[in-house]
């Protein structure tokens, strides 16, 4: 379940499974590799930023386990 009740995290979420999908469709597409990777780039550059607005969402409501969850984001 990736909803968690802040609009932003929840809007990301949903963009970022709409673009795993595209990649899974554009595996299947004539023009394979050029399509996959510009949508591979564009995963990486939202996770990116998604990381960043989900830390200090985490940082603003005081999260408990905030080095944690930075840490598992480090690990990715």
């Amino acid at each position: 379940e990736l909803t968690t009740g802040h609009p932003l995290i929840d809007a990301e979420h949903r963009e970022l499974v709409r673009l795993g999908e595209k990649l899974m469709r554009s595996s299947f597409s004539a023009r394979t590799t050029e399509k996959a990777a510009r949508t591979l780039d564009e995963i990486v550059r939202k996770v990116n930023k998604h990381f960043d607005d989900e830390l200090l969402v985490l940082a603003e409501y005081g999260y408990d386990d905030y080095d944690g969850h930075r840490r598992i984001h480090a690990e990715i």
